[in-house]
């Protein structure tokens, strides 16, 4: 837990105890509930697929093998919004996580 590190790290008294209770008391008291927001695929021409592909490959054929990366298994989604959050209600274009 974060605020155990943060605790160890920056208080002298070492009788510090955390939990997520209040958390979860917090988001009962005001009907708070982790929902998943689903977004809408994009459309995406499949005519102009070969031609992508084509010059997908012709990138990469400068490279050597050992230089190229599939991005999709990186941290390049940084920028990407969050797929959850705390609301009290659902949305058209979310539904409840059952976790």
């Amino acid at each position: 837990m974060k605020a155990l590190k943060f605790a160890e790290k920056f208080l002298e008294e070492n009788n510090f105890k955390a939990s997520d209770s209040w958390l979860e008391k917090f988001k009962k008291c005001h009907n708070l509930h982790h929902i998943k927001m689903h977004n809408k695929a994009n459309n995406v021409s499949l005519e102009i697929l070969p031609e992508k592909q084509e010059k997908l490959h012709e990138i990469i054929s400068k490279y050597d093998l050992n230089n190229v990366y599939n991005a999709d298994k990186t941290a390049l989604f940084f920028r990407m919004p969050p797929n959850t959050t705390l609301a009290t209600r659902s949305t058209s274009d979310t539904k409840h996580d059952k976790s």
